[in-house]
C-alpha cells in the first residue's frame, strides 16, 4: 500500500470514527427533538455512510480487481457513495437556513427552486452510469 493509500485509509477511518462519536453523542444527549438536529444527524450519517464507501474502495482497489465480483462492489460502492455524497451541500444549506430562519420562508417560489436545484444534482448522478459524464 502506497503512502497515499495509507493516508487516505487513516484519513476516512478518522471521518468514521468521528462520526461515529458525534452520532453517539447527539442520540446520548437526546437532542433530536428540533429539526436543525435531525438535519445535523442525517449530515452526520452521511459522512459515516460516506467514510464506509470509501474504505471500501480503498480495499478493494488495494486487493486488486481480479473478478467481477470485486468490479461490482467498486462501482457500487463508488455509485453510493457518490449519490449521497452529493446531499451534503443541499443540506449543509438547508441546515444552516434553517437555523438562520432565512431559507424557509413562506415564499412557494424559493422553495420549490430550493427543491429543484437539489433533483437536478441528485439526477445528474443517477444517470451517470447510463451517460458515463
Amino acid at each position: 500500500m502506497s503512502g497515499y493509500e495509507q493516508m487516505s485509509l487513516a484519513f476516512t477511518i478518522a471521518a468514521l470514527m468521528i462520526s461515529i462519536t458525534s452520532l453517539m453523542f447527539t442520540l446520548i444527549q437526546q437532542r433530536t427533538d428540533k429539526d436543525h438536529n435531525r438535519i445535523y444527524l442525517l449530515l452526520v450519517s452521511i459522512v459515516g455512510f460516506n467514510s464506509l464507501c470509501s474504505i471500501t474502495e480503498i480495499c478493494v482497489c488495494y486487493a486488486g480487481v481480479n473478478n467481477t465480483g470485486e468490479l461490482i462492489a467498486l462501482r457500487v460502492s463508488l455509485f453510493l457513495y457518490f449519490l449521497t455524497h452529493i446531499t451534503l451541500g443541499p443540506l449543509f444549506y438547508f441546515y444552516v437556513a434553517h437555523l438562520s430562519g432565512s431559507g424557509f420562508l413562506p415564499h412557494k417560489g424559493r422553495r420549490c427552486f430550493n427543491y429543484m436545484i437539489f433533483a437536478i444534482m441528485e439526477l445528474l448522478v443517477l444517470t451517470n452510469p447510463l451517460t458515463s459524464w
